[in-house]
């Protein structure tokens, strides 16, 4: 006897049913069958996630305590959206999961989370089939702020206009068939970003106006603190512990290209993995930011400042204004 599942099959004929009406092909059905059950896989792979339970990393930092304050205004209904935007690997998303975790306290189908790349069409078809929802999360999500279409939806979803917040979209895609052109959005935004391109961009300076906005840039020491902090929680014998604190205080200088979390990350998969060879290992993956180990030598030089500039641009081949922007990096890291 052959097992049918009840329930897939009423919806495989309900949506067979559907396409037939409208006059479409059997190939139509096979695709949009094919469309659904991805979609169902991705959905219950999301479900899973969001109810899974990670250890909780207290950060004892400002910047984190900040963060904490302007994603509770979102989250508790007091504005329609918080942008954090900073570097990656710094602790973004995880702060905005454990406070949202704390706020709908296992509640998770009032939230909906989306990262990677989106188009405009699939992203307006995510915000309709997630209007209603108290809270969407935006994590990182490749062309949000540098497509025309994406930044208009923005601009639409985080303002209200006599008391509601209108989305429209006109396309003639037959994917967007079964959508409406426009529709009231009624969820809450928390927008995660590595960076906002083109800030002075007038639609961008437009769209920041709409939000809460914090850039979250931690300093080399700061952040050499906390990773000790979250090193100090994991789960880790002592002599590991041990062990990765000194390749960090070895290894680890001001000139280290993209230091942060994850870096942690993988030298504790490197001391697990061989501690006699970690440190050599570590090593090998670790850049140095060229240009700031240059602008640290010519501050600590002594020469006038005209000259630092000059010797720069004359090693480097860039600008003034590359010079100035590394040395205020370097005095906000102190």
């Amino acid at each position: 006897m052959v097992e049918v599942d009840i329930n897939n099959l009423k919806r495989e004929l309900e949506l067979a049913s559907k396409i037939s009406n409208n006059g479409g092909s059997i190939d139509e059905f096979k695709k949009e069958l094919k469309r659904e059950k991805i979609e169902e896989v991705e959905k219950n792979l999301l479900k899973e996630w969001k109810e899974s339970k990670n250890k909780k990393i207290i950060i004892d930092h400002n910047h984190f305590k900040t963060a904490e304050h302007l994603l509770n205004t979102t989250i508790k209904g007091y504005s329609n959206c918080t942008i954090l935007f900073g570097e990656g690997g710094i602790g973004k998303t995880h702060l905005t999961f454990e406070v949202i975790k704390k706020h709908f306290k296992g509640q998770n189908e009032g939230w909906e989370y989306k990262a990677g790349f989106t188009t405009p069409l699939a992203f307006y078809r995510w915000l309709y089939e997630n209007r209603n929802k108290d809270l969407l999360v935006l994590d990182d999500v490749e062309g949000l702020f540098s497509n025309a279409k994406t930044i208009a939806m923005l601009k639409s979803m985080l303002w209200e206009s006599n008391g509601k917040r209108i989305i429209s979209y006109d396309t003639s895609w037959k994917n967007a068939e079964d959508l409406p052109s426009t529709f009231e959005i009624k969820a809450r935004f928390i927008i995660l970003a590595n960076d906002i391109p083109k800030r002075h961009n007038p639609h961008i300076e437009a769209l920041l106006s709409r939000v809460v906005s914090y850039s979250f840039n931690i300093g080399f020491k700061d952040k050499m603190n906390i990773i000790h902090q979250i090193l100090d929680d994991k789960d880790l014998s002592l002599d590991k512990k041990e062990k990765c604190k000194s390749i960090l205080n070895k290894v680890i200088t001001e000139t280290t290209q993209d230091l942060n979390f994850r870096t942690l990350e993988r030298l504790i998969s490197l001391v697990c993995y061989n501690k006699s060879k970690a440190e050599r290992l570590f090593k090998e993956t670790i850049e140095i930011d060229e240009d700031l180990s240059l602008v640290l030598k010519l501050v600590k030089s002594g020469l006038g400042v005209k000259e630092q500039i000059t010797q720069f641009i004359e090693r480097t081949g860039k600008s003034r204004a590359t010079y100035f922007r590394i040395k205020t990096k370097v005095s906000k890291s102190h």
